[in-house]
This record gives C-alpha cells, structure tokens and sequence, in this order.
C-alpha cells in the first residue's frame, strides 16, 4: 500500500507517520532534497539531502519518477520508492496531488485537517526556524488553508479526510482508517483509480454508454459528496447517471445495484431497474429517469388528505419490504461493505463526520438489536417520487439498503418528514403489520437519524460543499 499523508505545516503529519511505523508497521518513504540541512539534521530515514548536481545525475539515470520545487528547494522521489511491494508511507504536498495521481493511480491519499489551525502555526514556531523560513512557511499555511478550503476539486482528489485534535482520539481515528484500508487490501484492488474525479470526459463516457441514443444534453446535478450525477437528455427518453467519487461510494453504488434488483418487482411499488456499467473496470450506475415529483418539495404544502394517502403508501412499501423472504447468501455479490445496516453507517460516519459529531452514535448499542429484515436505509423524503395523485411512482437509492429493523426506516422517514405525516404512518403501519409500534425506541432512533443528519451538514461544511 503506497499512503500518502497532506495538510498545512505543523498539523502532524511526521507524527503520523512514526505512529503508522509504530503500530502498523510502515515503510518510510525517503524523499530527496536539494534543502540545506537545518542544525544537527542529516539524511535519515525519510530524508536525503543531496546537492543540485547529485540530483541531476539521477534524472539522467532515469530514476527520478516525480519532483516539485517548494519555497526555493526541489523535492524528489525514484521510482523505486513509489513501487515497493511494501506498505510505504510519505508527506504529500497538497499542489502535487493531481501529479502523483497520475504518476501512481494506485496512491491512498489521505488530508489531515487541523481543528485549530492556530495550534499548526504554534507547532511551526516551536521549530525554531530561521526568522524568513518561518514567515514563508506562516504564509504559507494561510494560503495552503485558503485553497483546500475553496477548491472542491482539490479535495476530491484526496481519497480519505481526517480531523486532528492533537490528541490521543485523533491518533487512533488514523491508524483505525489505515489498519481497515490495509484489510481492505487497498494496494491490491486500488492499483488503478477505481473512483472518479471532476475532471473526467464524462461526455466520453456517457455517449459510449448509450450507443443508440441521440443525446440532446448532458447537466450536472448537484448531490453532495457521494456521488457526481449527470441528467441526461436524449431522443429516448432522460436517463441519470451516478459516478461515485470515492472507495466507500464505489462500494456503495455496486452494493445499491445489487439489492435493487433483488427486490425489483417484489413489491407493489416501482423500485427502479438499474444498470451497472464500468469504465475502467469502474463502476457507475445508469437508470431512465422516473417522472413526477419527489416528497420533499411537495410535503410542505399539502393537505391532510393528501398526507393520509402519501402516508398509507409509505407504510405499504415499507411493510412489504420488511416482509420480504431472503437467503442471507444470494442477495449481495459485492464484497467489503457492511450488509448490516448499523455497519454500513459505523463505516461511514467513521470516514466523513468529525469525530466531535459522532458522540450521539452508539454503534455497541445498535450492534444488539435485531437485523433479520430488508431496509431501505435511508429512506428520506427525497427518495420518493411521487405522481400527479401524490402515490407513489417510486422508490430510489438503495445504496444503504442492508439487513436491520424495521425501526430503522421508519424512524428515518418520519423524521424527513412533515409532523403531520409521524401519526398517519404510524397508524398504516401497525395497521398493516397488526403489531404495535414501541414509540420510545421509534422516538430515539428519529433523534439518533436527525443527529446523523447533522453531523453530514457540518462534514459537508468543513470541506466547502453546503454554505
């Protein structure tokens, strides 16, 4: 595994890297520089200092594989380096990511943000630096934090975010995250980019995908972090396309796919037929687009009667849903996902939400409750569409869907959802399931969902997506 660790001066990075040689046992990469040696240091175990000379003599040996001028200096790495067999570990300048992807598609790449950027410049001081070399090194911390803060596409170039505290909880959060890309023998399924980034040819990708359409436009449609999403226009019909844009989502998606078309045709209610196709051994999704209106923008402006049919079809669906028979074994062919519910949402609050958001989330409390039913997962009032009689034409995104109870979804519908609708749905349901509802555990599950909520607001926040 080739890792990669990047953020502004004195947010940790050696730190970090001494810990995943400690616990993980990690390579240090060595990287060469052209850098006068401050007092006392010498080449070590992740620094060559050699002269402009030196340096030239090993690019015309070939083996210089990339290099990067900082602050007056030149950086270096040999190929050698950057294609050990090795779990190998280095300090990432953030301007050079989109290089190094292109050098080594296979590099994890993970941004260390500080919580305080202060406390980074504070630990820059105590270096004790020559008086210019820290006033560049200040200066530059204030315009490194400006871009990564404003430059969505900067970020998404970086496979993994992180938070330090400078603590003990921000070290484990790290080597947590590595130890689980290590079992998910990232080197090995990762050595060509499996996700994808804003600066693809979609319109390359997409024409080769529909090969007997005539495609009138292509618009991007804006989804927050988990997917890049394009609305399709053509002599046939709309069609959407879902691009995930990170390892967890890629998993997701393919995972989305295959319960969908388990559970396609099984109940009353349209559930949508994906496609999954590949670009590059990539997955993406494809589905025809489903006309009529999501509930999100409708609910608030309806009437009760409008409420009681809406409420009755959610109820329905989910009740059918949770009634479905399965084998545990033919449902899923994706790997390294959680298909329990409650795993699945551990796995993901542990990548995208900072850790100050997460103490409402009581994995060692769910992880006792039953998962013997099929769950949507994040069945949210923008993930039903509604027709011109405000039925349900469809039910979509199943990336969360999983093994769990039957609270799950109705604990998460209820609190996307107009407070007239709690009672309506309440109602159908135990209706239908002739079994009553325990209100208190429903009313703690909408709490712990509105929670999750709003800690994918404050992640979506840090890294510039929602104002």
């Amino acid at each position: 595994m080739l890792l990669a660790l990047a953020g502004v001066t004195g947010v940790g990075k050696s730190y970090y890297k001494d810990k995943l040689v400690e616990n993980l046992g990690f390579e240090k990469i060595k990287i060469i520089t052209t850098r006068k040696p401050r007092i006392g240091e010498k080449n070590n175990d992740d620094k060559i200092f050699v002269t402009v000379n030196e340096l030239q003599d090993l690019r015309d040996k070939n083996q210089i594989a990339y290099e990067f001028d900082l602050l007056g200096n030149t950086y270096a790495y040999t190929y050698e380096a950057l294609n050990s067999n090795k779990n190998t570990v280095f300090e990432l300048h953030y301007d050079t990511i989109f290089d190094f992807k292109k050098v080594c598609p296979h590099l994890c790449a993970i941004y260390i943000f500080p919580n305080d950027i202060y406390i980074a410049k504070a630990k820059t001081h105590e270096r004790h630096l020559d008086f210019k070399v820290e006033h560049d090194r200040l200066l530059e911390i204030d315009e490194h934090y400006r871009r990564i803060k404003s430059d969505e596409n900067l970020r998404n170039m970086f496979d993994y975010t992180i938070y330090n505290n400078y603590d003990k909880d921000s070290e484990d959060e790290l080597i947590n995250l590595v130890n689980r890309l290590i079992n998910k023998n990232w080197g090995l399924f990762n050595m060509k980019k499996d996700y994808f980034t804003l600066d693809e040819n979609f319109e390359r990708i997409i024409k080769k995908s529909l090969p007997d359409k005539a495609i009138n436009s292509i618009t991007s449609i804006t989804t927050w972090w988990t997917n890049i999403v394009f609305e399709v226009c053509t002599n046939c019909g709309n069609f959407f396309f879902r691009f995930p844009r990170d390892d967890f989502w890629i998993r997701t998606i393919v995972k989305d796919y295959e319960f969908a078309k388990f559970i396609y045709g099984k109940t009353d209610f349209n559930t949508v037929k994906l496609e999954l196709l590949y670009d590059n051994n990539r997955p993406f999704s494809v589905h025809k687009k489903i006309e009529g209106t999501v509930l999100a923008s409708k609910m608030n402006t309806m009437t009760l009667d409008e409420i009681k049919i809406i409420s009755a079809d959610i109820a329905k669906f989910m009740f059918q849903l949770h009634s479905l028979e399965y084998d545990f074994n033919s449902i899923f062919n994706t790997q390294n996902v959680g298909l329990k519910l409650v795993d699945f949402l551990d796995e993901l609050l542990n990548i995208h939400v900072a850790k100050e958001d997460m103490e409402f989330w009581t994995y060692n409390e769910f992880i006792n409750k039953d998962h013997s039913i099929l769950v949507h997962g994040d069945l949210n009032s923008s993930n039903i569409i509604l027709d011109d009689n405000n039925h349900i034409s469809a039910v979509i995104d199943f990336g969360f869907g999983g093994f769990g109870n039957k609270y799950f979804d109705i604990s998460r519908i209820i609190g996307r959802c107009h407070e007239n609708f709690k009672e309506e749905i309440i109602k159908n349901y135990e209706m239908l399931s002739n079994e009553k509802l325990n209100l208190t555990v429903l009313n703690n599950e909408i709490d712990i969902w509105n929670n999750i909520d709003n800690a994918y607001i404050n992640y979506m926040r840090s890294i510039g997506i929602y104002k």
